[in-house]
């Protein structure tokens, strides 16, 4: 269900099936939706916005440790200290007594903002995690592999990913990852970029091919972010910034999951009187610095014609100036990742 918070002078945004925008109304329009409040915290144990530390404020007290020396960053919106960044070696975040569900063929949800670097290390399987469940003796985790065009999914620690190929496309940009971790066999664990579930293009991939598939794996009541921190045997350990890590002992939906991008990508706005008569000014915060915008304004919300050229963002807060007597009452921003 899409939700609509709009009125005169204030932020407001609009999620929209198959784009990102925000919408900034002449007039009060507002609706509301229980559902989005009550499966955003259903089954939520854990949820560290990472501004720096590694406190969680999902209210259940399940703060992380910080092992190594991962520095504060920006996070996707360009904001400084929102973000944490990690450079292999030690650096990872520790969690301990998560509450997940253990249950064979039962399913923890993991959703988690990342800007990758590209940068894998290891001397025989040179990987690179992002997260990962905390037994590191019987690997269960997100992974980047370097082989062919680079594979990232789900691993058991037998050198198998149950993934995609990467390429560029999941490097040196943020990207909203969501992983559905079933307990028992991978292959009915679920990979989403950015709100879409990567279905055809899952396979298996690596050596010895396919036997990591057949063993089982679980969630665990341990996990760690930015990699195992020095952890086992393997130096799994990830390289670049990390944000808004949330966790839930259950598997949220295909919509769930795309309302969460969404909800998490949307750019803000807020609408303000000009310094001329005749004109508004909109104010654009929080906005995904790698994505390109585009200005509309519709007379009836079902119509948008483009207004202006597509910019790119810049870190804080961008003011636009606009005609306010022209024949329209409604103004969007329409994303393009």
């Amino acid at each position: 269900m899409n939700i609509l918070r709009a009125c005169r002078g204030k932020k407001s945004g609009l999620p929209a099936l198959g784009a990102i925008s925000a919408t900034a109304l002449l007039t009060l329009v507002v609706t509301t939706s229980a559902h989005a409040q009550n499966w955003m915290t259903n089954g939520l144990i854990a949820h560290y916005p990472m501004h720096g530390d590694a406190n969680d404020v999902s209210g259940y007290g399940m703060h992380g440790r910080i092992m190594g020396s991962p520095m504060m960053a920006t996070n996707r919106f360009g904001e400084p200290g929102h973000g944490l960044a990690f450079a292999g070696g030690m650096d990872a975040i520790m969690l301990t007594n998560l509450n997940v569900n253990m249950t064979t063929n039962s399913q923890n949800t993991v959703c988690l903002w990342m800007r990758w670097d590209g940068g894998v290390n290891g001397s025989t399987n040179p990987v690179a995690m992002p997260f990962g469940w905390g037994n590191t003796n019987q690997n269960y985790c997100l992974l980047f592999q370097r082989q062919g065009n680079g594979r990232f999914g789900f691993s058991g620690g037998m050198a198998d990913v149950y993934g995609m190929d990467y390429g560029p496309t999941l490097s040196n940009h943020w990207v909203h990852v969501a992983a559905v971790f079933n307990n028992g066999n991978m292959m009915n664990s679920g990979l989403y970029i950015n709100g879409q579930r990567a279905t055809g293009s899952m396979t298996v991939g690596g050596m010895p091919m396919g036997m990591g598939m057949m063993v089982q794996r679980s969630a665990h009541p341990m996990a760690f972010l930015g990699g195992f921190g020095g952890q086992g045997s393997v130096p799994y350990q990830f390289f670049g910034g990390m944000s808004d890590v949330r966790i839930y002992n259950r598997a949220l939906t295909d919509q769930e999951i795309n309302e969460l991008f969404q909800m998490d990508a949307a750019p803000l706005i807020r609408m303000m009187a000009g310094s001329t008569a005749g004109t508004a000014n909109l104010e654009f915060r929080s906005m995904m610095m790698d994505w390109q915008f585009q200005m509309q304004f519709s007379s009836d919300l079902a119509h948008w014609t483009n207004y202006s050229d597509m910019f790119m963002p810049s870190a804080g807060s961008m003011v636009r100036t606009v005609d306010a007597a022209m024949p329209h009452m409604f103004w969007r921003l329409q994303a393009n990742p």
